[in-house]
């Protein structure tokens, strides 16, 4: 997989889901942007097969409805949050068995920033090959599993199962 390559990740949320991010977030649905979120926050539910977003985002009258909803940040280095969690990339949003599920798409460099910092912490300057070790094991993983569950639109998913 290339540097550039889209890694995917899979979460599970139960209703409500409130989503934001930092700065200019947009979401898009078949491809035309939507609505857009600065520096704030909406709470999306599922009615049946779809999302539902309160006023729109925009404020105005009855909840709009989405098959599917992708959120991006517009700044460069900004995050998508889903439920306080902060993602890199984009996450696209979409009802599954009674829930919001999440599928954070982002790219392997990033992917690897988020999951070496999230299993090793912070550091001491003279761990810094631990630190190394543990994002060569990340990266092997995710390539060797890369496509697992393709069937089900991501590679891996964000549990105990798909640790490194």
């Amino acid at each position: 997989m290339a540097r550039g390559s889209p890694h995917y990740r899979y979460f599970s949320f139960p209703v409500p889901v409130t989503v934001g991010g930092t700065g200019r977030v947009s979401a898009f649905a078949d491809g035309a942007a939507q609505f857009q979120l600065d520096n704030r926050q909406v709470t999306l539910a599922a009615d049946g097969r779809a999302l539902t977003v309160p006023g729109g985002a925009g404020g105005g009258g009855g909840a709009a409805r989405y098959e599917r909803l992708t959120l991006t940040s517009l700044d460069p280095g900004g995050f998508v949050s889903v439920n306080g969690h902060s993602y890199r990339g984009t996450v696209d949003l979409f009802v599954q068995g009674g829930g919001i599920t999440a599928v954070n798409r982002v790219l392997i460099e990033d992917y690897l920033a988020g999951v070496v910092s999230a299993e090793m912490g912070h550091r001491a300057a003279n761990e810094q090959a631990a630190l190394g070790a543990q994002a060569i094991v990340s990266r092997t993983y995710a390539l060797k599993n890369r496509g697992r569950f393709a069937s089900q639109g991501y590679d891996l998913a964000a549990g105990v199962a798909d640790q490194a």
